[in-house]
């Protein structure tokens, strides 16, 4: 999920600032209000665990089961 999270992160923040900037450059005036911050949440793509903490879902399944134990079985010369 980390891993996720870190390479799309940037991409959505550079969209969403691109978005921002072609909204305010279609106004005359300065847009009132502060001026949007940056989070990368949920609603932006990042992937968060929803539910009771420490449970186990999709994400955590694959990265603490299956791929260890297949690599343990095929080699690390198998791509999964």
């Amino acid at each position: 999920m980390d891993d996720y999270n870190g390479t799309h992160k940037m991409n959505e923040r550079i969209e969403l600032e691109l978005r921002t900037a072609i909204r305010r450059l279609n106004v005359s005036r300065n847009l009132p209000g502060p001026k949007p911050k940056w989070k990368f949440i949920e609603a932006y793509g990042a992937i968060v665990r929803k539910g009771k903490a420490g449970g186990i879902d999709a994400i955590r399944y694959r990265q603490e089961v299956l791929i260890p134990k297949l690599a343990k079985r095929c080699g690390p010369d198998y791509i999964v």
